[in-house]
């Protein structure tokens, strides 16, 4: 899709560094599960995509074949399958040019894996297999619309700046608990910056940026049907999301330095924002690495381990 080479690996660099999900899911073994389930949204993303654009959208093909596959363990696992579905919708709407002749939407390869899904969820909730049990958003249509947008800006706003209610950030340094005190005022200005940026990057940005930005809003939707505060902020989902988060940031990082560069030292500024980032991650990682070790030396752990013990 002509995505500059330095997107990419500063958008590699980010995730790998736990931005956006700031490296709290792999503190505890569960983590592994989603981010192997992110693994195989991008997998099955980039076959989808190659087959399309490579194999002419064959349904008979071994991308395709591995699609399948795919799909059907990520469905298995998690009812979240179909905001990959829209994704791969995005996809095909923002990248029409490129995709040649074939620019239906709904096409054969994208009917079966809408069937699927459907297949599958029909199939979880009559297994029992569900995930934990939600509020909805809202009684009535008007509670549901203003607490979706609400989620949805929240949760965005959370991609920024991950910082709630927390005993940690309560007994950090002065530094932390300066911004912690200020929390309210830093979301509101976060959530119009999210806004704006939004829209400017779907009014003026190219494909590959519209189409994360569309990513990343698709990505949190099966969250924002969820009354408020009911697992909310639940970071075991967060995975996915960034995706599209460090794409968009290392894009924003990557042209900004791009337009400043007649200037000499001016141009690295835009730098600063991924590095807060990375920052940022390594800080809170580390934090709770040490309060999670803390807490398995304390006395109460102690006792917790040896009642288990005596109950095998």
């Amino acid at each position: 899709f002509g995505i500059d080479r330095r997107v990419g690996i500063l958008a590699a660099l980010l995730f790998a560094m736990g931005v956006g999900s700031y490296g709290k899911a792999v503190l505890f073994i569960a983590g592994a599960e989603n981010l192997l389930t992110t693994t195989l949204y991008l997998l099955i993303l980039n076959l989808y995509i190659r087959n399309d654009l490579y194999g002419a959208g064959r349904i008979v093909s071994v991308r395709y074949l591995l699609v399948l596959l795919l799909f059907l363990a990520v469905s298995f696992a998690r009812p979240t399958a179909f905001a990959l579905l829209l994704g791969l919708i995005a996809y095909k709407v923002f990248f029409r040019s490129e995709r040649g002749k074939r620019r239906r939407v709904f096409d054969a390869q994208l009917l079966i894996l809408v069937v699927g899904a459907v297949a599958f969820w029909v199939a979880r909730k009559s297994w029992g297999m569900t995930e934990l049990a939600l509020e909805s958003a809202g009684r009535n249509p008007w509670d549901f619309t203003v607490n979706f947008l609400n989620n949805m800006l929240d949760y965005l706003v959370h991609m920024f700046f991950p910082m709630h209610m927390s005993k940690l950030a309560e007994a950090s340094n002065p530094v932390v608990q300066f911004f912690y005190a200020a929390t309210p005022v830093l979301r509101f200005l976060l959530g119009w910056g999210v806004i704006s940026y939004g829209l400017f990057g779907f009014v003026f940005g190219n494909r590959p940026i519209r189409f994360f930005l569309a990513w990343t809003v698709i990505s949190v939707l099966p969250y924002c049907v969820v009354q408020f505060p009911e697992d909310w902020l639940n970071i075991r989902y967060l995975y996915q999301v960034s995706i599209g988060f460090v794409f968009v940031l290392a894009s924003g990082t990557v042209y900004s330095t791009d337009l400043l560069h007649r200037t000499r030292w001016q141009r690295w500024l835009p730098l600063i924002v991924p590095l807060f980032f990375i920052l940022m991650s390594a800080y809170i990682t580390l934090k709770l690495d040490t309060k999670y070790e803390r807490d398995a030396r304390s006395p109460e752990a102690r006792t917790q381990l040896e009642r288990l013990r005596e109950q095998a």
